[in-house]
């Protein structure tokens, strides 16, 4: 009899000791989100994206470039789960969605923007549209055209490959040349890390960057301020001035991700705290 109570006793305190350890289903699923979309904010997300694993250790966010249009795609094929934009998608992009089975969902993460730098020791320190015209479409040789020093101008841009412009320069193209076309005589580079640091080496550089990559990256340059019109103020980058859009070149940064994902909590929750950061400019 008191062998049986205390193997009865023995099988009740090892229950006992089995139900209190913690399970595999109480874990937090481990979660990779990938995030592609535009090269001149996937720099932020992944920056965003780390500290944002650090409060939520069971999301892990991968971050790869290869533009807004490229991003897009692959979140339409499921190579990709969020892409960070700097346009709104289109009517096509919200049609080829649909035939893949897409529903993307829309989040404004904040406005953003694109900026003109020049080398720091560079005196000038704005810039009228038709200036910045003359300078990006080489009818301005030297930086004494436009009342800087007498330097050579040498043109820096970012050219990822296959002779074609990405979309930071397409926009500013199409927004502050007035239908002048980039001059041919430039210096091709295959991303902003590089442009930075061919402009902090060259006395007369000058080119365009997406506002966000200064913010992450190191940048001994100088971001010129613009001006609209000779007599008008000039106007230097901020998130004020972005979000007022005083600044000439403010542009509407979104993420997108496929609603009918199980996984689009995650994707809204990471997308308002990115939202978060860049309205306090980090």
């Amino acid at each position: 009899m008191l062998a049986r109570w205390i193997g009865c006793a023995f099988c009740f305190w090892v229950l006992v000791a089995v139900q209190a350890l913690p399970s595999q289903a109480d874990e937090p699923k481990q979660i990779t989100v990938r995030v592609g979309g535009s090269h001149s904010l996937v720099e932020s997300a992944e920056v965003w994206g780390k500290d944002y694993t650090k409060e939520h250790p069971n999301i892990a966010i991968v971050a790869t470039s290869g533009g807004t249009a490229v991003g897009m795609r692959k979140l339409f094929e499921g190579e990709v789960d969020m892409v960070f934009a700097s346009e709104q998608i289109t009517d096509e992009e919200k049609m080829a969605a649909s035939k893949q089975g897409v529903t993307p969902a829309e989040h404004f993460v904040g406005m953003g923007g694109i900026c003109v730098v020049c080398n720091k020791a560079n005196p000038v320190e704005s810039v009228t549209k038709e200036q910045v015209k003359k300078l990006f479409t080489g009818e301005a040789k030297s930086w004494k055209e436009i009342g800087g020093p007498d330097v050579p101008v040498k043109i820096i841009l970012r050219r990822p490959g296959e002779g074609r412009w990405a979309g930071t320069e397409v926009s500013f193209e199409q927004r502050m040349l007035e239908g002048g076309k980039y001059s041919t005589d430039t210096v091709n580079v295959s991303s902003f890390h590089r442009l930075l640091k061919h402009v902090t080496t060259e006395k007369g550089g000058i080119g365009v960057v997406g506002c966000l990559v200064l913010t992450v990256m190191d940048h001994p340059v100088k971001v010129l301020a613009l001006k609209t019109k000779e007599d008008s103020p000039p106007v230097k980058w901020s998130k004020k001035t972005f979000q007022d859009q005083t600044y000439p070149l403010s542009r509407p940064l979104y993420f997108y991700w496929n609603e009918k994902s199980p996984n689009t909590a995650h994707f809204k929750a990471f997308a308002e705290y990115c939202t978060t950061r860049i309205w306090e400019g980090k």
